[in-house]
This record gives C-alpha cells, structure tokens and sequence, in this order.
C-alpha cells in the first residue's frame, strides 16, 4: 500500500480517468529516494486495472549513451506489422533487428513510426499510457524521437508520465518539448507516514526509541528511512551519537565530504555530537575557525547563533567521517563545554572504561529526566549508566531494575524483560524479588496469559517472608489475575492487611493494594468503591507511579463500565495528553468502545487505530490483542463481517488453545455478533453461551462487561429458548439491580420484552420495552437507547401498534444511519417496511433529502408540531426548526401547508 503519496496519486488517477477527453503530460520530480518509482509504479497499476495499454522505460545511468536504449524499452512486444513497409523497416533499423544499408533514419521519420503506431493502439478507442521512470537517464537518440512525438500528440486517449532526479542536468522536461505539462514535485513525507512505511517493511523489528530516531534522521525520505531502518535491526545506539550510516547510503553522501579539510571534518564531528550546537560552543572548543568549507559546501547552515545540517542523513555522515578515538577525545572536550544531562553523556562516551562516579551522575539524571515526563531520554541514559557502571559494583543489579520500569515506559517493553531477566539472576534476597514482581507486571501487558504474569508473582509469595515484598507480591498478584476476580479480590485484601498492620504504611504501597482491591472487587460485581479510589489517588500524588498503573487510570477505565461515561472520557483523554508512552495505549483502548456506546463511531475507529498503532510501537502484545478487538467490534457494528469475523475466530481459537479465558470469551462475543448480523441465530446463541461460561468461569460478575448479554438474550429468543433466556435475564437482573448499572437494567428490560412478546404477553411486552427507553432517556448511552428503539419497535410492530411502531424504528432507523450501523439500520429498515401504511423509502418529492430530513418533512406534513417532532424522533425542537429550513430551501416551499401538498404530488396553492 502506498504511504502518504495519496494526494499526488489523486492527481495522476484523476488524469487517467480523463484520458478518453484529452491527452496530457505529468512530471514527476524530487530528490534521490522521495519516492518518485514508488508513484509512478502506482500509476501504472492504476492504469492497467482500468485496461490502458501502458508502454514503459526504466533507463539507467550506464545506457545513457546507448542511442535507442530506452526506445527499445518502449517498443517492446510491439507488433510493427500495422506500420507501413517503410517506417516498420526504420524501426526495425534502429531496434537493431535489421542492417542497414542505406542512409541513417531520421529523427523525424522515427517519430512518425511511432505516431503510426500510437495511432493503431488507440484507433479503437482505446487509451495508451508512455511510463518514463528516471528520464534524466534517457539516451539522447530516444529522446529527440519522443520529443518529436510528444509535440504531435493526438488530441485525447495519451498520457506521458515521466519521473525525474531533481538536480540533474537532464532533469528540465522542456528538453522534451513538453507543452503544458503539469508538474508534480513530492515533498518529504511527513513523520507519521515515514513511520507507517517503516511498519510495512522493517518496524516490527525496531524498538520504538530506534524508530524514533530513524524517522527523524529521514528527514521524510522514505528510501533513507527504509535503508536506516534495516541497518538498525541489530545496530547498538548511544544517546548523544548520530544513528551510524548504513553502507547502502555512504556513496550517496561521500562526495559532500571528500573535499573538506581535516579540522572541518572535525567540528562537523563535534556538531553532530552536540544537542543544540552553538556558535558560542564551537568557540569554546576553539572549532569555530574551521566551519567555513562546511557551510559553503552546504552541509550546514547558520541560524543567527545556532547550527544546523541542511539534512539530518549529514549529521549521521559526519560523526562517521573521523575515526572512533578521534571522537573519544572530542567527547572529552564536548563535555568540558556543556551541562546537566548533555554533560554527563559526553563523559560516559568519552571514557575507555566503566566509572563509578560517571553512573551515579547518569542515575540521577535519570531522574531528573523522569520527573519532567522525558522518558524516552531517561531510557537512553539508564542503558548508559548501566553501561558505565563497574561489573562488581553493587549497585548494578539496582540499576538494572531501575530500567525494567524506565525502559518499559518509554515503550520499549522486550529491553525492559531482558534486563529484568538479568536482574532475576542476582543472589540478593531484594533484588530477585523485585524483579519477579516487576516482571509479572510488565509481563501482563507484554502478553495476554495472565497466568504467566501471576506464576512470577506467586514465585515471590513462596520464598520470601518479608512483609513489604510479601504486600508487594499480593498487590501485583490481585492485578494481574484475569482468571478469577474474587480471587483476585482476596490477594488485595491480604496486602491491605499487611500494610495496615505496619506502623506506618508506605503512601504508595497503600495506595497501590487500595487501587488493586477496588478493582479486582469492581471486576467481580461489587460494585465501584468511590472512596478508596479517591483515597488511593490522594496518596499517589506528587509520586511518579505510570499512569497505566495508578489508581487514577484504574478509576477512569472503570467509571466507563459504571456508565459514568463522560467522566471516564475526560480522565482517560486527561491521560492520553499526558502519558508516557508506554501507558498510552492503556488509556487508548479504553475510549474506542466508549465512543462506540455513546454513537461517536467514526471516533471510535479512529481510536482504535491509533491504539493498535501504539501498541505496536511499544510492543505490548495484550494491548495490540485489545486494539485488534475493538477495531473489530466497530466493524462488526458496522455491518462488516469480513473484517470482524477473522479476528473473532482467531481470538477464540488461540484464547482456547492457551488457556487464556479472557481472550477466548472476546473471540466468542464477536463470533456471535457477526452471526446475529447475518441471521444465524443458533449459531449465535452457541458463542454466546461460551462468552457467558466464561464470564462465570472467571467469576466476572461486573455486568457493564456483559455487554453482549442483550444479544445472547435475543439469539435465545430467536431460536425458541426461552427458558435459557430468562435464566440468563433473572441472572443479569440480580447483578444489574445490585450494581444500579443502568445500562444493564436497559438490558434486562429489552430481553423481558422480547420473551414477553414472543410469549404473546402484549402488557408485559409493551411494559418492559418502555421501560428500556424510559431507563436511558436522557443518558449519554446513545447505541443502547437506539436498541431499545429498535425493540419498542419490534414489539409494537407485533401487536400491530402501528404508530408506535412507526415512529421508534423510525427514530432508530435514523440514529442507527448517523451512527453507521449498516446493518442495524437495515433491520430497522425492514421492520418499518413491515408495518405498513408510510414506507420508509423517501416519499414522492423528497429524494433529495437526507433521511433525517425526509422524516422531518413527513411527520411535519402530517400536521405534527416541532415539539411532537422532536420527542418522536428523539431530537431537539433546534433540530426540527435547523431541518425544516433546509427542506423548505432543497423542495422550493414557505410553510408546511405548501410542503404537505409537494409530498401528496398536488400542485402550489
């Protein structure tokens, strides 16, 4: 797929399209690896898909002086036998398939062959498309003849699309004769699409601190990217050093640094090396003599004090344009003339050997960096002060577990299991406990076996008797354990006790047990303990516990359970603006279903993308599982089974063949919606009760995580179990009523009213599906109200309540197309058409109109008020009067008597 060329690609594709009209001439142009062949070859495919007979020439430097290499390029498979004998014969000369043994052809002649041939290609009304890549390569004999061709153009059915080297002397199309050629130059790509190209080819492979900085050094090239990208899968970086050069690009580059001397190479070297080089520190390390060749050659430019390269590929060239030692010494003097942070890098790179004194610098500047939110900065240097540290110093091992945390929060999850696994191995009775424990916790957003992360904590529980790890160790096991929530409600209540059994607790360890055991009680239908939570928060404050991990993220993910939905976005997008990148992705997957309940679903994908996207990045594979699911669901709202159905049987299969119950029940929730959305209802029940076995296996007894139940009610229905779903219904109610969540009393009523219904009992029926609108009314729970709509509907549609069931599926109908619920709105569509009397296809006159406005127009027709319009569509009266305008404007009408003529088909009063 190409990346962030869309808007170029339009333009060309919309030129085809217009070829039939008119011929016309594109350019393309750039610099070295812009991605020039990358759009050209994207045209080609483009043209042929539509049936456009393509001839192409790729010309390379060494044919340049080959005369006719590229027009034998062009002319290849050609079938000369349409030509005359004469120009056939001329061709066949300079393709070198006859001697010749009379005059040389000529220009002109050649390019009257080939008119002739580009006149039987098309003769039929077929289009031809003449693809040049890299015609600043082209011999010099062709390009006279396609010169002389592009000036006698036929009117229509020809498009030249060449590429061209910006720079090169061959580079100007006018040497073509080009008239009017529209000129396309492609600008470095911006640095999300650099990073999604480099996802596509050699991402997957890079940590995300390396991404990063291969992105940057691109500068929006996306041939350098791609060529950093693949030279750093196994590169060992350092903070305050360039990316090295990879081979592939050296040659590009060399020749901008052949002619420099010496002592210009080297502040070239010490300007790589520096954050924010200066002219006031060039002259400190009395460099600043030796810049001029530099700058004149273009390699850097100055911004009144300040220096920069013209392209970050220059500075990765000129730290390795002076040998290592060379460098070593030019660390030693770098840090003679910095501070703070940059100092303490330069004397780490700048020593032949680990130095005490240098890693305790680098440790604390390790917190200086996590305190201000640099966690990415903090990474890289905790790796240097690892580094820098003596192999027999004891503070090693302290500084390893102090990278499992660092590292995992800038993102960089499998450096930060590594070093752990290091740390594990040590004999001191604090440090292998702790890096179990911290194991376990990053291992549970690594992966999505939370018995993986659970063993290492109970390895803990088993071999120490320390109260404080003991605490720990019950604290992180009751947040990792997704088998069985009560369980994990006992393991937080245990640490709650050690803790408070101590004199005076530690803050953070108390409030981290609080957070734990509110939640693992939330989980098991205990509902949400407000106090501890807050209690929790105000011990945390002022700490640096990842936000992922404290009791604030836990609050904020949970209130959206609890249906304290415009609560939970502020907190969770409160977090999403100021995490660090590795609690990014927790705070994003919790908004794409929350957007999705509140029918902002073009929201809801977008931040289900943008989760995958950082979940990838900061290789969390229970996340990436969690992004994957959602953008699932939404496309399973949707109506798109063939997205959501893949995932859905890969999610069951694997979750069942590991033993992960809680990937499992999510395969079996989209399986059985996909099989509602297509009408397989016994299917549907089928997954469904595996997603409901292990709800109950897990001891999930939360019901705002049931939210599928509604479904699994209705699939039961559907199918003549009834006495499954009120055990189902009564099971739900308990839990529903004991929590007060009313999205899930919303649930139970529309479930009542199906079985009531299918059991003939109208009263009941009619009662519990008011019930279920009258629940949500007024809450921000928009997709649950719809339903509720469509089961009023469906119910009154039964018991041939016509306008009540006309006006809920059309109130359904139309929310369900804002929300773009395809198939849902389809349904609606059908049961509407079901009930007989108005239609809910567009009445006569009104096809102009979008749905809400027709049903606007209709029920105003009808003699309606705006304010019985507004509550039968579920609207406000603004609405009604913003849509009554614009249909008086579309249909040319004043009033609503002239409007309820136009819809009856009579003429104007």
């Amino acid at each position: 797929m190409i990346v962030g060329r869309q808007l170029e690609l339009d333009r060309i594709t919309a030129s085809i399209d217009r070829m039939r009209v008119t011929s016309g001439a594109i350019v393309i142009d750039g610099p070295p690896g812009i991605g020039k062949t990358v759009v050209l070859d994207a045209a080609v495919a483009h043209a042929r898909a539509l049936g456009v007979w393509v001839i192409s020439s790729r010309p390379t430097r060494a044919e340049t002086r080959l005369a006719f290499a590229a027009l034998s390029d062009l002319l290849v498979g050609a079938d000369l036998t349409t030509l005359p004998p004469a120009q056939r014969r001329l061709l066949e000369i300079v393709l070198g398939r006859e001697a010749n043994d009379g005059p040389p052809p000529q220009i002109n002649e050649l390019g009257a062959a080939v008119l002739g041939l580009i006149e039987a290609w098309t003769v039929d009304g077929s289009c031809l498309m003449v693809a040049i890549d890299d015609l600043q390569w082209m011999d010099a004999t062709t390009r006279d003849v396609v010169s002389y061709v592009m000036r006698r153009l036929p009117v229509a059915r020809v498009l030249v699309l060449c590429s061209v080297r910006a720079g090169e002397p061959a580079a100007d199309p006018e040497g073509l004769d080009v008239p009017e050629a529209e000129r396309i130059t492609l600008q470095p790509l911006t640095p999300p699409a650099v990073e999604a190209l480099l996802r596509q080819s050699v991402a997957s492979r890079l940590p995300v601190h390396i991404l990063d900085r291969v992105v940057a050094v691109s500068g929006g090239n996306p041939f350098f990217a791609i060529e950093f990208g693949r030279a750093m899968t196994d590169a060992v970086t350092h903070p305050g050093r360039p990316l090295p050069m990879p081979a592939s690009l050296t040659a590009l580059v060399a020749g901008r640094f052949r002619s420099l001397p010496g002592d210009t190479l080297e502040v070239l070297a010490a300007i790589a090396l520096l954050a924010r080089p200066s002219l006031a520190e060039l002259a400190d390390l009395e460099l600043i003599d030796a810049i001029g060749p530099a700058e004149a050659a273009g390699i850097i430019e100055i911004r009144g004090r300040q220096i920069a390269f013209v392209h970050p590929l220059l500075a990765a060239a000129a730290h390795d344009a002076v040998p290592g030692t060379q460098r070593l010494a030019l660390h030693r003097r770098l840090a003679e003339v910095t501070h703070g942070t940059e100092r303490c890098i330069h004397l780490a790179l700048g020593s032949a050997r680990p130095d005490a004194g240098i890693a305790a610098e680098l440790t604390l500047a390790v917190g200086v960096e996590v305190s201000r939110g640099a966690t990415a900065e903090a990474a890289d240097l905790v790796m240097l002060a690892i580094d820098a540290t003596p192999a027999d110093d004891p503070l090693r091992w302290d500084r390893m577990l102090l990278s499992g945390e660092v590292l995992f929060r800038a993102g960089r999850t499998e450096e930060a299991m590594a070093q752990l696994a290091l740390a594990r191995d040590s004999a001191s009775p604090l440090v292998r406990p702790r890096a179990l424990l911290a194991l376990a916790t990053i291992e549970y957003s690594h992966s999505d076996d939370s018995e993986a992360a659970a063993t290492l904590a109970r390895e803990v529980l088993e071999s120490t008797d320390d109260p404080d790890l003991l605490a720990e160790a019950h604290t992180v096991l009751s947040r990792v354990l997704y088998t069985d929530f009560v369980g994990a409600a006992e393991h937080a209540d245990a640490a709650l006790a050690i803790i408070r059994a101590r004199e005076a607790p530690a803050p953070l360890a108390l409030a981290q047990a609080l957070n734990a055991s509110a939640a693992a009680r939330f989980l098991a239908g205990q509902g949400l303990d407000r106090a501890a939570f807050d209690q929790a928060i105000e011990l945390e404050r002022g700490s640096s516990v990842p936000l992922a991990d404290s009791a604030f993220g836990s609050l904020a993910a949970l209130l959206k359970y609890a249906d304290e939905l415009d609560e939970s976005r502020t907190m969770l997008e409160s977090i999403t603006e100021r995490a660090d990148v590795g609690s990014l992705p927790y705070a994003l997957g919790h908004l794409p279903q929350l957007h999705l309940w509140t029918g902002r679903w073009d929201e809801a994908q977008r931040c289900a993308q943008h989760h995958l996207d950082f979940a990838e990045r900061t290789q969390q594979e229970s996340q990436t599982y969690a992004a994957r699911f959602n953008l699932a669901v939404v496309a399973a709202h949707r109506g798109d089974v063939s997205q959501a159905e893949p995932l859905g049987r890969a999610l069951y299969d694997e979750g069942h063949a590991r033993g992960i119950p809680w990937t499992e029940r999510n395969g079996a929730a989209l399986l059985g919606f996909v099989a509602m959305t297509v009408g397989d209802a016994g299917a549907a029940a089928d997954f469904f009760a595996r997603y409901d076995s292990l709800g109950e296996l897990m001891r999930l007894h939360e019901p705002g995580y049931a939210r599928f139940h509604g479904d699994y009610v209705e699939a039961l229905v559907a199918i003549g179990e009834i006495d499954r779903a009120v055990e189902v219904l009564d099971r739900h109610q308990e839990r529903a009523e004991r929590t007060r969540r009313v999205s899930a009393i919303a649930t139970v009523q529309r479930g009542r009213a199906l079985v009531a219904a299918h059991e003939g009992h109208r009263d009941d029926a009619f009662a519990a599906a008011h019930a279920a609108v009258a629940t949500l009314n007024g809450t921000p729970l928009i997709y649950d109200s719809t339903r509720a709509l469509l089961t009023l509907g469906i119910v009154a549609r039964r018991f041939k309540e016509r306008g009540v069931a006309r006006d809920a599926l059309t109130a359904a109908l139309l929310a369900f197309e804002r929300m773009g619920a395809a198939s849902l709105a389809e349904r609606a569509r059908r049961e509407l058409d079901r009930v007989g009397g108005r239609s809910s296809a567009p009445a006569a006159g009104l096809a102009e109109l979008t749905a809400t406005e027709s049903s606007v127009a209709e029920l105003a027709a009808s003699g309606q008020t705006t304010r019985q319009i507004a509550d039968t569509l579920f609207i406000s009266a603004k609405t009604v009067e913003a849509n009554l305008t614009r249909v008086y404007r579309k249909l040319g009408v004043a009033n609503r008597a002239q409007l309820a003529n136009r819809i009856a088909g009579q003429p104007q009063p």
